[in-house]
């Protein structure tokens, strides 16, 4: 039998945390934090994804977009609508790209004319700058978790989102999955907290 690693998640108080961090602009922290946390806030995106947004994706506060990993896989597009909050909005304010034309990328991260090979390695430099950043953050402010990773916002939505009662279809769905079962690999385990006032409910 192969054993199966527990994941843990962040939890809401360290989401919480990690968005009231007064980040360092001087050496792109807070560039990288609020890239973090601007993919968590919308529906756990993929930073790749994140990357290649440009405006005309945006209309109102909604986000329209397809997926880079399934872009050319499936037989149909599917387009993923992402209802923008009020902190998304003003991340995009803050660092987006100016002016704001149709065909420009919303984040300074990737430019017109990259190759495919150039669009690979800026966006692995920015995983790599990011997951530094947001572990550095995660240490100053002692986070039990302190191993995250920029994907770590795609498994923090999930798993907050099911903490908080929401569907696994929906989760399912502003994931951008195929079925549930995939969604279910982004769950990570209830804390020890949360298994103690489930168990206290038994009675």
């Amino acid at each position: 039998p192969t054993g199966v690693k527990l994941k843990r998640a962040l939890s809401l108080k360290d989401i919480r945390a990690i968005a009231a961090y007064e980040a360092n602009e001087d050496n792109k922290e807070a560039f990288c934090r609020d890239l973090w946390l601007f993919c968590y806030l919308c529906n756990g995106m993929n930073l790749k994804d994140a990357a290649h947004l440009k405006y005309k994706n945006m209309t109102g506060n909604r986000l329209h977009f397809v997926r880079e990993k399934t872009k050319l896989t499936n037989r149909t597009e599917k387009k993923l609508m992402v209802p923008l909050t009020e902190r998304a909005l003003n991340i995009i304010q803050r660092w987006g790209s100016q002016p704001a034309k149709a065909e420009s990328f919303i984040f300074p991260i990737l430019d017109a004319k990259d190759t495919p090979e150039d669009v690979r390695r800026k966006v692995s430099n920015m995983n790599g700058l990011v997951t530094d950043s947001i572990r550095r953050i995660a240490k100053v402010l002692n986070l039990e978790i302190q191993n995250i990773t920029a994907n770590s916002a795609r498994d923090a939505f999930a798993t907050i989102s099911e903490y908080q009662g929401r569907p696994l279809s929906d989760i399912s769905q502003s994931l951008g999955h195929s079925s549930i079962s995939v969604t279910q690999h982004y769950l990570a385990s209830f804390s020890d907290e949360e298994k103690y006032k489930w168990q206290e409910k038994l009675l």
